[in-house]
């Protein structure tokens, strides 16, 4: 054996394991799926309700400029930021950013009866643009809970040396 050789790195057939495999990973409860499910699932319904709310509010005039649509769209930021620094995730953030993102868009339609919540002025364009990019801008600044490119490198062992 070389004397550089690293003594827990070996060929032979039945040897044992390394001392220390490393941290184990705690198996997720029922009681944490559970809970994790209700999490997401309340800030889902948060996302439909600040988008409804949004959609009728977003029209307010504030003198010439649009300020309460670009602050709906900051407060979306908000929500889908605070959602993912609650639950420690991007999927957390993601939910209600896609639940905002499909309420507002199916408000964008016009019906049959020509009925428009939000209009093809200014202000709709700041509040559906804006939260669209305040929706992505929050979900990006949510750390993954996994380290990086951890994604590429699943399951291979890393060798120091």
């Amino acid at each position: 054996m070389d004397p550089n050789d690293d003594p827990r790195v070996t060929l032979e057939k039945g040897a044992a394991p390394p001392e220390d495999p490393g941290p184990a990973v705690p198996a997720e409860t029922p009681l944490a799926a559970v809970l994790a499910g209700a999490s997401h699932g309340a800030f889902a319904l948060l996302g439909v309700v600040v988008a409804v709310l949004g959609s009728f509010a977003q029209n307010w005039s504030a003198g010439a400029l649009p300020i309460p649509a670009a602050a709906l769209a900051l407060l979306n930021f908000a929500l889908v930021r605070g959602a993912g620094w609650a639950t420690g995730s991007r999927l957390g953030a993601f939910v209600p950013a896609a639940a905002w993102v499909v309420v507002t868009l199916v408000l964008s339609l016009k019906r049959p009866e020509g009925d428009l919540v939000i209009g093809g002025t200014v202000s709709g364009y700041v509040y559906i643009i804006g939260g669209i990019l305040a929706a992505v801008g929050g979900w990006l600044a949510t750390p993954s809970a996994r380290p990086p490119g951890d994604w590429l490198t699943r399951g291979a062992t890393r060798v120091d040396g």
